[in-house]
C-alpha cells in the first residue's frame, strides 16, 4: 500500500510556486497512491455551500473528484482555514473529520491531526475557532455573498500566517511533546501533525512523529510505502 499525507497548501488561485507544485502533485503523483490524507488548510479559505464551489477552487475539486472516481481513497481533516468541508466531502466521496483521525495502515496505528488547537496557551485562537465553527456562525457565513466572504477571509488569513510565523520556533517542541504524549497515551505507532509549516521527522525506538510541513515554503509531504514513513519534497 502507498499513502500520502499532506497539509497547509493554502490554495488560492493556483498562481504561486507552491500552488503550482501542489497541482503537479495532483496531476502527476496522486494517482500512484492508494490513499491520500489531507491534514487541513488545503485552501486559504473554504466555506462549504451545498451546491456551490468557488471558481478559484474548481480545478482542485475536479481533480480530487476524478481521483476518487479512479479509486483513490481520500481523507480530509479540517484545518483552521476550512469551514463546513463536509459539504464538499459528500460531492467528492471523501471522508471528512473535524479534529483528528486514527488510520490503520498495514497493521500500524497512525494518529492524524491538523494541530491548530494543540497550543492551549493560544486562547485567542481557540476561542475564535470555537465561535467561527459553531453551527450558528456557519449559518451566518453561508448567508453572506460568497465573494464578500472570500475577501474577508484573505484579510484574516494574512493576520493568521504572520502570527503563526512569529510563533513557529517556540511551538515546535510543544508539537513534538504532544506527539510523544499521544503515542504513549493512545498507544499509537505513528503521529502525523501539521499547522506549523515546519517539516520534521523524529523517531524514538519504533515510534515516529512527523510534521508534514507545507506547500508555502518547503513543498513537503509524507509518504508511506514498503513499511516505511518518510518526508518527500516536490522539488
Amino acid at each position: 500500500m502507498r499513502c500520502a499525507f499532506l497539509s497547509d497548501i493554502h490554495y488560492r488561485k493556483g498562481e504561486t510556486e507552491g500552488e503550482k507544485l501542489f497541482l503537479e502533485f495532483l496531476y502527476k503523483k496522486a494517482r500512484h497512491f492508494d490513499k491520500i490524507y489531507i491534514l487541513g488548510d488545503l485552501f486559504e479559505f473554504y466555506l462549504g455551500y451545498p451546491h456551490f464551489f468557488y471558481k478559484e477552487h474548481r480545478k482542485v475539486i475536479s481533480r480530487l473528484k476524478l481521483l476518487s472516481l479512479w479509486g483513490t481513497k481520500i481523507y480530509m481533516i479540517e484545518g483552521n482555514h476550512e469551514y463546513g468541508f463536509r459539504e464538499a466531502g459528500k460531492f467528492l466521496n471523501m471522508k471528512v473529520y473535524r479534529k483528528n483521525y486514527i488510520a490503520h495502515i498495514d497493521g500500524r496505528y497512525v494518529y492524524l491531526e491538523h494541530g491548530d488547537l494543540i497550543n492551549k496557551k493560544d486562547l485567542r485562537h481557540i476561542l475564535c475557532q470555537y465561535i467561527l465553527k459553531s453551527p450558528a456562525m456557519l449559518y451566518v457565513f453561508k448567508n453572506i455573498y460568497p465573494s464578500v466572504m472570500m475577501k474577508l477571509s484573505h484579510i484574516a488569513g494574512n493576520v493568521s500566517k504572520n502570527y503563526l510565523r512569529a510563533k513557529n520556533s517556540a511551538i515546535e517542541k510543544m508539537f513534538a511533546d504532544y506527539a510523544l504524549k499521544i503515542i504513549e497515551e493512545k498507544d499509537m505507532d505513528v503521529v502525523i501533525l501539521a499547522h506549523i509549516h515546519q517539516p520534521l521527522y523524529l523517531k524514538k525506538g519504533k515510534k515516529i512523529y512527523i510534521n508534514s510541513g507545507d506547500f508555502l515554503e518547503h513543498y513537503t509531504f509524507v509518504v508511506y510505502e514498503n513499511g516505511n514513513f518518510y518526508l518527500d519534497r516536490m522539488k
